[in-house]
């Protein structure tokens, strides 16, 4: 599981009233797997329990936690390049 990748994801849903409604870049599955020689490992996984993701989130929540993309995938979000944000929300 990700920390930095996750923690967003853990803050989203006790902050947004719908989630389909707020594109959430951190929890794209292309995301994570375009950054795959930045992940490192989470020290410290979560395994909570969360109800406001989409079904494409709580997806991908669920592979981190089960480790099917690798064991204690850790994405930092600092190191998503910001050309690649640029791009991501402009397809928005």
């Amino acid at each position: 599981m990700v920390a930095e990748f996750a923690c967003p994801v853990i803050i989203r849903p006790q902050t947004a009233g719908s989630p389909s409604r707020t594109p959430f870049l951190l929890m794209y599955r292309k995301t994570l797997i375009e950054h795959r020689l930045l992940w490192g490992v989470e020290p410290s996984p979560e395994t909570v329990e969360l109800t406001r993701l989409t079904g494409e989130e709580m997806a991908l929540y669920d592979n981190l936690r089960s480790g099917s993309l690798g064991e204690r995938v850790r994405l930092e979000q600092e190191r998503i390049g910001f050309d690649y944000l640029v791009a991501a929300l402009s397809t928005l």
